[in-house]
């Protein structure tokens, strides 16, 4: 390998750890986004789930029943959060893979991890 060849491989490295670099920065928007938006929302309702809570003790419902609808409206939350999470992850992951595998200038058009 000649000096050009292993300059040629460094830059070609360097791209490849920028895009890399970008797509995680991506990720951790949209991750801290979501997280945000998760406490937001669970912080907003917490005075009128208690409300709703007494209403619902005081026309008979059971501990056991409010704690349990608690559980599955939580457990729904993280599910959709969870999903919104996976989205965003494959949507980055695309944009990732197109930017990886289109040829600029150079003889290597993919850095090969992203197109097995």
């Amino acid at each position: 390998l000649s000096l050009l060849d292993i300059g040629s491989i460094m830059r070609q490295i360097g791209q490849v750890l920028a895009q890399v670099s970008q797509a995680l920065e991506i990720m951790v928007v949209l991750v801290t986004a979501r997280g945000v938006l998760l406490l937001a929302q669970i912080l907003v309702g917490m005075c009128q789930r208690c409300q709703e809570l007494v209403v619902c003790r005081m026309l008979g419902a059971s501990k056991s029943l409010l704690r349990g609808t608690l559980w599955c409206e939580s457990a729904l939350l993280g599910v959709v959060s969870g999903v919104g999470a996976v989205i965003g992850a494959e949507a980055a992951l695309w944009g990732l893979s197109a930017r990886c595998s289109t040829s600029r200038g150079s003889r290597i058009t993919c850095c090969g991890w992203c197109c097995r």
